[in-house]
């Protein structure tokens, strides 16, 4: 006979903790947690990935498709006043 330990943790159900009303709380296991919040994960991760990018633009010029970020920033060979330009 095998025994498991199981830890619980609260999930919120909207993904919002600050709304800790009990109809929005459920006790699942730490595997379920994950699986519930995984398209809520997605979702976080393509705004940072975004907004990331938002600030690059901002700061270093627009992302050239297909390269780094650190071939943009710091090309081999180039000075700073070089841009990069793709195809459309």
């Amino acid at each position: 006979m095998r025994r498991t330990r199981v830890i619980l943790a609260a999930a919120h159900l909207d993904h919002d903790p600050s709304n800790n009303r009990l109809r929005n709380l459920k006790s699942l296991c730490q595997r379920c947690h994950m699986i519930h919040d995984h398209p809520h994960h997605l979702a976080q991760r393509r705004i940072t990935y975004l907004l990331r990018r938002a600030v690059g633009d901002l700061f270093l010029g627009p992302y050239a498709r297909g390269l780094r970020y650190t071939d943009v920033t710091n090309p081999v060979g180039a000075s700073r006043q070089t841009t990069i330009r793709l195809p459309r």
